[in-house]
Parts: structure tokens; C-alpha cells; sequence
């Protein structure tokens, strides 16, 4: 501590850190500032008055002047483990974590059982993502002082991290036997109940952060979400209105509410609310996107490309706002304009494969013949590249349906196409038949793998209903025509045991040990529910 401070200034100071300690920091800074007034060269209280600004978010003081008086703190007390760790702080704030580390450990060799160096230690850790480091640092400093609520609160962070919500919410409530206002607990342990869906409950711990502090607005706008995410839109608007009772300007409770009125389809007044954030914060990319998308709603094309040109002027590499432009242009049928934002999407991104399908679909649209459009060997290889993705993500979920005649069908059609399929797939050097010809086997290869499952699965349920069938019977279905061999499925399945059966060949019947099929399907069961009931065990300790 400073010398020569007067018993009136150490008084205000231990008020001060009392205010710290319960969040309440304008209090905190009024008595720190009045500290100052007697005794200017108080340098534990020029480090807390620079902590004190960085919570209250600079609002008072710019993030260089914060800075600057704390090294000024340091400067004039080196000798004070409280001076280090407010300048480590500092260096925290910047994600600076080598320097913050540095300082902590300086205030930690003056007093190693300085207990804010080890809890802010832990928290460089847990941004890291280094959890067991993280809790070895908060559990040192739960040595020291077993009440202290802030590790707990950040040891509860790091289970919610890891998913494990239950030990999570059991290290909130720890924090909240020491301290039942601390609200950053109610606030945490709320959001680990939404993330589970247990809305009723998150609501009781943000209506708690309210009885605390009625003017604490992020559990106003919480609320609103949870009624929101219960469909309650008109009651979800009430609390975002007290939000914005406290903050005009609350960028979360303006978003929430346009969100609100997006889901009940009064995209004027959604666009409204983001227009009011966008006063205030005109160079927020994502609500530039969120307005056009409203805008597309509406059918309001050039408005839409409108918002999302302001938002590429914010951030010229915002993937979805060069493809949300791609789309627009696509359904205006600007097709070059949309290739060209879409190319942009994969220079940025070269995985977004709905970009490579929807630059595929626009070339396909512009129906242009091979006189009028000529393709580079570059262009032709990307064609069948994207050709070849549309393939399976449209013509497989035929397959994955058993509508495997309609897939082979549309294969077909596709090459049966007028000119620019011809111009592209038989005219062009680098795209040859045998390609079609390959898609073809693979698919009638996967048509008579699937059809051979599904007969498999039929010999298997009549192996429990009857005695004995004709293979005729079973082949009747016009599914099972030009399979390979059914007598060959059969010896099969009976040397796999997937049925206990004998085949008569040449009577061409099958007899099936009908109780045994039953036994080892019971069995099946069982096994399975036993597996279940343990997946069902862990999902709930989870």
C-alpha cells in the first residue's frame, strides 16, 4: 500500500473496493475519484480508477488514458502487487497475454498468495481454451480464499464450456451461496438452462437479476428471447421495451425485436427497429445483411442489393453478403452479375459448396448455344466439378427415397438436353460420354445393392410369421426383376446366420426354423434396448 495516505483516503478507498467487489462501479468511481482529491499520488487507487473505467467500457475515459494512468499507478508504486495486476489487466483487455502474464507473475512474487493475480491467471487460460491450466490457477486461489466467488463463477464457465452443464450450474450455485445478488452467476447459469431449453428456468434466474437490479437490460432482452423462442412475440416485445427504457440505443433488444416482428411477418417494422440500430451504429455489417434479407421478403430487390453493397463497403470479405447479392442478381436473372459475386463467395471461401452449385445453375440458366458463348478449358473443368455436386445432391436423394428408376431417369435427361448440354458435354475435349457412362454403372450398381436389401429384409420378416415359401412367391414384385441370383442371397444369409433357414433347391422352396428367427430377434431387441437405456443414462449426466 502507498505511504502517507491519510485515514479519510484509505476509508473512501476500502468503500470504493466494496463497490467493486458488488459491480456497483459509478459508485465505485465517484469515491475513487474522490480519493484522488486528497491524496493524487494514491497509486492503488489510480489502478483501481483505471479498472473501474475499462468495466464501465470506456464510456468516461478512452482506452489510452486507461493506459496511461495505470502505468503512471505502477510507476509510482512498483512495490505493490495491486499496481502489477490492474496493468496486467490492461494488458488482458488488449489480448496481450504474454504481457498480462508477465505482470500477474510480478504481482504474484511480491505476494504469491495474492489472490486476484491467480483468478486472472486462470482467466488467460480459459481464453486459451487451456481448461486445466485455467483450473489450476482458480483452484489456487480457492486455497487461498475459499469464498472467493469469482473463481467458482470461472471455473463454473469452463464445465459450460465443455458441456457439462449439470457440474456447470453446480459451481454457479456455489457462487451464489457466497453471494445470492452476484449477478454474473444468475446471468451464466440462465443462459446454460436456455441452452438446454429449460426456458422456465432461465427465466427465474433472469427475473432474479432483475429483482437485484431493475436496470440490469440484458436480462430484460433475455427474457424477451425466451418468450420468443416460446412463440410469445407480442409479450417478448413488452420486455425488449423495458430494455430500451434504460438503453434508447440497445443494439441486442432493437435486433431481438426486429426479430420479433420478422416471425409475424411485419417485415416494415423489423425494418424499422434495424434501422434504428443503424443510427447509431452505421457500420455494423450484419445488420446491413439483416435488412436486405427483410428487404428480400418484400420483394424488394434493388433495396436488398442496396444493403448488402453497405456492408461489403464495411467489410469487402463478408462471404454471406456477396452471396446473399449472388442470389438476388440470380433471381433478377443477372446472371453474369451473380456468377461474379458467387466467384467472390469461394475466393473467400473455396468450401461453400452451395456457391459452386449456384454458379453451375446460373451458367445452366443463361441458355446460351455454343456460338454465342464460348467456354475455356478452365471454365469446362469447374462445369463438370459443380455438375457432378448438383448430381449428387439432387439425383441421391432419389436413390436414398428407392426412387432409383427416377434417378437413372433424370441421369438420362440430363444428356438427352438441348444445345448447351450437348455444346458442353459431347463437344468439348476435356467431358467425354465415358463420364455418363461411369454415373450410370454407379448408379444401377447401387440400385441392386439396394434392392438386395430390401428382399434381404423381407426374407428376414417371413422367417418369423411362417413355416415355409415358394422363392417364386417372394420374387413376384417387379423390384426384384434382372436381381442377381435370389438362391445366392439365400445360401448367403443362412451361412451369415442373418436367418436360420434350408433351402430345397429343387423344389424351390424355403423352410424357415421360424421359433429360432423369433429367439434371435428378441434377443436383438433387448440388446438394443439395453444400449439404449445406457445412451439414455449418459445423456442425462451430461
Amino acid at each position: 500500500m502507498s505511504d502517507n495516505i491519510s485515514a479519510e483516503s484509505k476509508e473512501l478507498y476500502e468503500k470504493a473496493e466494496e463497490f467493486i467487489e458488488n459491480s456497483q462501479f459509478p459508485e465505485a468511481l465517484e469515491c475513487l475519484n474522490k480519493v484522488l482529491e486528497i491524496n493524487p499520488n494514491y497509486a492503488e487507487a489510480l489502478s483501481k480508477l483505471g479498472y473501474v473505467h475499462t468495466k464501465l467500457k470506456y464510456k468516461k475515459m478512452s482506452k489510452d488514458q486507461v493506459f496511461n494512468i495505470t502505468k503512471n499507478a505502477l510507476v509510482m508504486n512498483p512495490n505493490s502487487p495491486i499496481t502489477w495486476n490492474c496493468m496486467g489487466i490492461v494488458h488482458y483487455n488488449k489480448k496481450e497475454y504474454d504481457k498480462a502474464i508477465e505482470h500477474y507473475k510480478k504481482a504474484l512474487e511480491i505476494n504469491p498468495k495474492f489472490k486476484w493475480a491467480l483468478n486472472n491467471m486462470g482467466l488467460i487460460y480459459y481464453d486459451k481454451k487451456d481448461y486445466n491450466k485455467a483450473l489450476e490457477y482458480f483452484k489456487k486461489a480457492l486455497e487461498i480464499d475459499p469464498r472467493l466467488k469469482q473463481a467458482l463463477y470461472n471455473m463454473a464457465l469452463i464445465y459450460n464450456d465443455k458441456k457439462d452443464y449439470n457440474k456447470a450450474i453446480e459451481y454457479f450455485k456455489k457462487a451464489l451461496e457466497i453471494d445470492p445478488n452476484y449477478k454474473p452467476s444468475w446471468h451464466s447459469m440462465g443462459v446454460s438452462y436456455y441452452i438446454n431449453h429449460l426456458y422456465d428456468k432461465a427465466i427465474e434466474c433472469f427475473e432474479k437479476i432483475i429483482d437485484i437490479d431493475p436496470n440490469y437490460e440484458k436480462s430484460w432482452i433475455n427474457i424477451g428471447i425466451m418468450c420468443s423462442k416460446r412463440r410469445e412475440y407480442d409479450l417478448a416485445r413488452e420486455y425488449y421495451k423495458k430494455a430500451l427504457e434504460i438503453d434508447p440505443d440497445s443494439k441486442m433488444a432493437w435486433w431481438w425485436m426486429a426479430d420479433s416482428y420478422y416471425w409475424q411477418v411485419e417485415f416494415d417494422k423489423a425494418i424499422e427497429c434495424y434501422e434504428k440500430i443503424l443510427k447509431k451504429y452505421p457500420n455494423d455489417k450484419n445488420v446491413w445483411n439483416k435488412k436486405g434479407r427483410l428487404h428480400k421478403s418484400k420483394k424488394e430487390y434493388d433495396k436488398e442489393i442496396e444493403c448488402y453493397i453497405k456492408a461489403l463497403e464495411i467489410e469487402p470479405k463478408d462471404e454471406d453478403a456477396w452471396f446473399y447479392t449472388g442470389s438476388t442478381y440470380f433471381r433478377k436473372e443477372e446472371y453474369d452479375k451473380a456468377i461474379e459475386c458467387y466467384e467472390k463467395v469461394l475466393e473467400i471461401n473455396p468450401n461453400v459448396e452451395s456457391a459452386k452449385e449456384n454458379i453451375w445453375s446460373a451458367y445452366r440458366n443463361k441458355e446460351l448455344n455454343s456460338t454465342e458463348f464460348q467456354l475455356h478449358e478452365e471454365q469446362l473443368i469447374k462445369i463438370k466439378e459443380l455438375e457432378k455436386r448438383l448430381r449428387f445432391s439432387e439425383i441421391n436423394k432419389l436413390i436414398e427415397a428407392f426412387q432409383f428408376s427416377n434417378a437413372i431417369k433424370k441421369l438420362n435427361e440430363l444428356i438427352a438436353e438441348g444445345p448447351f448440354w450437348e455444346d458442353i458435354i459431347f463437344h468439348a475435349n476435356s467431358w467425354e460420354d465415358p463420364f455418363w457412362d461411369e454415373i450410370l454403372n454407379i448408379a444401377n450398381k447401387k440400385l441392386e445393392f439396394c434392392k438386395k436389401a430390401v428382399l434381404k429384409k423381407k426374407f428376414i420378416y417371413l422367417s418369423t410369421k411362417i413355416e415355409q415359401t415358394k422363392i417364386s412367391e417372394i420374387l413376384k414384385s417387379k423390384r426384384f426383376q434382372n436381381l442377381l441370383s435370389s438362391r445366392t442371397i439365400i445360401d448367403e444369409m443362412i451361412a451369415n446366420k442373418e436367418i436360420y433357414a434350408s433351402l430345397l433347391k429343387w423344389k424351390k422352396i424355403i423352410i424357415f426354423n421360424r421359433q429360432k428367427n423369433i429367439d434371435e430377434i428378441n434377443k436383438l431387441i433387448e440388446t438394443y434396448k439395453k444400449w439404449a437405456n445406457e445412451q439414455l443414462i449418459q445423456e442425462s449426466i451430461i
